[in-house]
């Protein structure tokens, strides 16, 4: 019979002493995944300690990431260990990252300024005693950068953190609001290029070393949209309220509504209903750099070209790479390089297993000193950060999808 309680199973492992020296905790946490479950961030190293002494454990006990029962049958090779935590954080140890561990509480006013409107709604807030405005971490980018600034770090660091991160989720949508986020981020950097090389690399190796084989890589560069708008829209405040829409995530198909009125249009005549429609269609596009190319102006194609360039040096082959304008949106603070690794369900669904992009703002917003300020013909900064992060859970539902 496998064993199907968090208390069976830590008698199993020894009791709580032992349960509490393997995961680095206090003896009252282990009491407390008695009565309440195991936590998701401890999934990844549970699931092993107990493939090692071979118990017949019930796989929803660790979120899908524990191996099947031990009866003696050679277990398969994908999902179930090699998709842990720890086999992840190894490979970003063995990429030169060093782990830093972050607050699950954080102070809000960053998340407030630089996370898109959608994150922003998804934030759980409250105020402390003092009247402070605090919330529970939605993402590990922010605190990790965060610590490099509170910390005196300078120069290049590459982190790696795994952690606990929180979402509200609408009720009844079936979402977890609290999920398992394992990652890197290589901040300060002097060259954006191959830091997004590296990073693409390393976030392709992770997913597949989970076993993740079929899956769909989208990117984009947020700075093609915005120049395509400074080459499109003359107006410099019509075109600023849309850079600023779609940098923030706020909804365009309203602000474009908006400046369609025919007092805007007075004011802006090379604004009509045709570029707001061009507008609209671009950030709807989903589809292979071929098929996205010709809605883009010539001077902007060699960018393009070495978007699908850079995804195919990772490791991805051509026929999965998506060109996706919209991308990035949801995170404000990314200023150029955006990517998301999406997998099917076995619903017939996608979800989003990994995400990760080239930031500066929040560098520079956090105080982080020495930010090269040096721009590329885009008008991207050459210094700034880059990282990528796998939603644990996710990927382990989406490669047990694939066996």
């Amino acid at each position: 019979m496998p064993l199907t309680t968090a208390s069976e199973v830590i008698d199993a492992l020894g009791g709580t002493k032992a349960v509490a020296e393997a995961l680095n905790v206090g003896a009252s946490a282990v009491s407390n995944y008695r009565k309440q479950g195991f936590p998701a961030r401890q999934y990844g190293t549970l699931a092993q300690l107990c493939a090692a002494r071979q118990l017949d454990v019930d796989n929803a006990l660790f979120g899908g990431l524990t191996p099947p029962p031990a009866s003696g049958a050679t277990p398969p090779t994908a999902p179930a260990a090699s998709g842990t935590a720890d086999t992840l954080m190894q490979i970003f140890a063995e990429a030169g990252f060093n782990r830093i561990n972050t607050h699950i509480l954080q102070p809000a006013a960053p998340y407030i300024k630089l996370l898109g409107e959608e994150m922003r709604a998804r934030l759980y807030m409250f105020t402390g005693p003092d009247g402070e405005e605090l919330c529970l971490r939605p993402d590990l980018t922010v605190p990790t950068v965060r610590a490099y600034v509170e910390r005196g770090m300078e120069g290049e660091k590459r982190l790696s953190y795994c952690g606990t991160a929180f979402r509200y989720q609408p009720r009844g949508v079936g979402q977890p609001e609290e999920f398992t986020q394992v990652g890197f981020e290589i901040i300060n950097g002097t060259d954006f290029r191959v830091d997004e090389d590296a990073a693409l690399r390393l976030i392709v190796q992770a997913v597949e070393a989970a076993g993740l084989q079929d899956y769909i890589f989208k990117i984009n560069d947020m700075l093609l949209f915005t120049t395509f708008l400074q080459l499109r829209i003359p107006n410099m405040n019509i075109r600023d309220r849309l850079i600023l829409s779609y940098r923030q995530g706020a909804d365009m198909d309203i602000t474009l509504a908006r400046l369609s009125r025919p007092r805007e249009m007075e004011r802006a005549p090379h604004l009509d209903a045709e570029i707001c429609n061009k507008i609209a269609d671009l950030l709807r596009l989903d589809a292979p750099l071929a098929q996205t190319k010709a809605a883009f102006p010539e001077e902007l194609h060699e960018h393009m070209e070495r978007l699908e360039a850079q995804a195919e040096a990772a490791g991805v082959a051509s026929d999965r790479i998506r060109f996706a304008p919209a991308l990035g949106r949801k995170l404000a603070y990314y200023n150029g390089l955006a990517f998301e690794i999406h997998a099917p369900k076995r619903d017939g669904t996608d979800v989003i297993v990994a995400t990760g992009g080239h930031y500066i703002q929040l560098l520079t917003h956090l105080g982080a000193r020495g930010v090269s300020a040096v721009r590329d013909t885009l008008g991207r900064a050459v210094g700034g950060a880059v990282g990528g992060a796998v939603n644990l859970e996710r990927l382990a539902d989406a490669v047990e999808a694939q066996t």
